[in-house]
């Protein structure tokens, strides 16, 4: 079935949270009359198969308006951070610039005022105070079928610069099937997120609503950013039985136990509640448990989950039927051969990795050593998946060589023990912090421009500190500068990454420049530069 056949048969209704005395509620049945509507202007705007409608719009009715709108012309979606709009810096012009030409959108639905940004782009626009008063239609202007595109999500979340992941009905429809099938979900469970819908774990809460037909409740990102004790407000409130977010975000809300106490917060009615996005680590999960128990919080519920946008959002669940699995494993035997050695959990070089449960229905799992060759039973490798849900290609087709004979490489590193699935680092360059997949080459670029660099002087990448729990970023900078006047340099640039990325470095270090690995076409190496780093072999200059 295509995603617009699930919302023409759907029931439940969609609830918009601003505060526990403003609950928006829209119907079924009113928000398809909306739909068609805005549908049939858009189809006059020159929107047809084919096209891809970009939108950038809060969490709202619009929103979701917008997108059944253009799955109705047999366009595809792809939605763009709403944040962009909200500002006026030169990173977000270049982002917003970058993606417009990736994915050459035929029409740019928004809520912006003329004064933006963006109101130079040469995209048509269509702002969407224009759809409140339209006529009703009874139909949609067309019908999309399952092998047509319908979203296209940006890998990179909020950062520039993503690829597009193109995603047809029919992956969408095989990825969001298997999630349901394996929550067990009814008509009487009801899902609550905060999300923003650009975050394709965002945007499966539409999704798993519309094909489990069940009712969901929305709160805006700026609500939660505000104050996150809003998320579980909302969860008792409406006694949800469903809800997911990112790591970071139970990690906060353990840190606000004495908050809580003042709102009366209930999780008895949580039977599931998926993490994911980010590395996980068991110490962060069993605090939050822990805090949260006298809440309600029932032994089972929270879940952890491993996926990506290349498989629409997920690739393996947890059952919810018994407490997630951690497996204590020598890390230095990990790090150093591969090996994964079950060990004491007393013993000082064991490390907790988080079971993220079994593939999905119709997806399949394989661990690979760098040569392609498949790794042995509890060895460590490059997680590659495939399936139904797998994305055939990027836009553009960039880095088709991921794809391999209908396989995709991920770039993760993991292993599979008694059928379950175990992350144990990230070797692609990729770096995440708070759900959201940031661009290397992005922060690169921006300290190079702030310090006036030759371009390949800077390098950034992640380490898991398991020692800590936590994922660390660190930037290595090809420059020599006095010892004396690094500490006040630092404290610049951090403030920079900080205020213009929103992202947070543990560690900067200072080194000549020809210490920086590079190929032989001059690009630099971040995986050997990182391998130098951990083993001290990159040193300050």
């Amino acid at each position: 079935m295509s995603l617009l056949d699930y919302a023409l048969k759907r029931s439940a209704s969609i609830h918009f949270w601003h505060s526990a005395e403003d609950i928006d509620t829209w119907f079924a049945k009113a928000i398809l009359t909306r739909a068609r509507a805005i549908s049939i202007e858009i189809q006059k705007q020159g929107v047809s198969t084919g096209d891809c409608v970009a939108l950038m719009l809060p969490t709202s009715v619009d929103l979701i308006c917008g997108i059944l709108a253009a799955w109705g012309c047999r366009a595809s979606i792809c939605i763009i951070p709403h944040s962009l709009g909200e500002s006026s810096g030169k990173m977000d012009s270049l982002k917003m610039t970058h993606i417009f030409e990736l994915i050459k959108p035929k029409l740019f639905i928004h809520d912006l005022d003329e004064t933006s940004i963006f109101s130079e782009l040469p995209t048509k626009k269509f702002h969407c105070r224009e759809w409140q008063n339209l006529p009703d239609s009874e139909n949609f202007p067309d019908k999309p079928q399952i092998n047509d595109v319908a979203i296209i999500q940006l890998t990179s979340g909020s950062t520039a610069y993503p690829k597009g992941v193109i995603l047809e009905h029919s992956q969408v429809d095989a990825n969001i099937r298997a999630i349901v099938a394996r929550l067990k979900t009814s008509q009487q469970d009801h899902t609550v997120s905060w999300l923003p819908f650009y975050h394709d774990m965002g945007l499966s809460s539409l999704l798993i609503s519309l094909v489990g037909d069940f009712p969901l409740t929305l709160i805006q990102t700026k609500y939660f950013m505000r104050d996150a004790s809003v998320w579980l407000r909302a969860i008792t409130q409406q006694r949800a039985t469903l809800t997911h977010a990112p790591a970071f975000a139970y990690a906060l809300l353990s840190r606000q136990k004495s908050i809580l106490k003042k709102y009366a917060i209930d999780l008895s009615s949580l039977r599931y509640a998926s993490i994911g996005a980010e590395p996980l680590h068991s110490k962060h999960l069993d605090t939050f448990n822990a805090v949260m128990k006298p809440f309600g919080l029932l032994d089972c519920v929270l879940q952890p989950s491993y996926g990506l946008a290349e498989s629409v959002v997920a690739v393996s669940f947890n059952s919810g039927e018994k407490p997630y699995r951690c497996l204590s494993v020598d890390i230095d035997e990990l790090q150093k051969s591969g090996h994964v050695n079950i060990v004491d959990e007393t013993q000082s070089n064991a490390i907790s990795l988080v079971s993220n449960g079994l593939p999905l229905e119709g997806i399949f799992v394989s661990i690979r050593l760098e040569n392609g060759e498949l790794a042995k039973e509890n060895q460590q490798g490059f997680i590659w998946i495939s399936g139904d849900s797998l994305t055939k290609k990027y836009v553009g087709n960039v880095d088709h060589e991921l794809f391999q004979e209908g396989w995709f490489n991920t770039g993760d590193l993991g292993f599979i023990y008694e059928h379950e699935i175990y992350i144990s680092g990230r070797a692609k360059d990729a770096i995440i912090r708070s759900g959201v997949t940031i661009s290397p080459a992005y922060v690169e670029f921006g300290i190079e421009n702030f310090l006036n660099l030759k371009s390949g002087r800077v390098v950034i990448f992640s380490i898991q500190n398991f020692s800590k729990a936590r994922e660390e970023i660190v930037v290595v900078i090809g420059l020599q500068i006095p010892k004396e006047e690094q500490s006040e340099l630092i404290k610049k640039i951090s403030i920079y990454i900080a205020s213009e990325m929103g992202l947070q470095i543990n560690r900067i270090q200072f080194v000549s420049p020809n210490q920086i690995p590079r190929t032989t076409s001059g690009k630099v190496q971040r995986n050997a530069t990182k391998q130098l780093y951990l083993k001290q072999e990159i040193f300050e200059s």
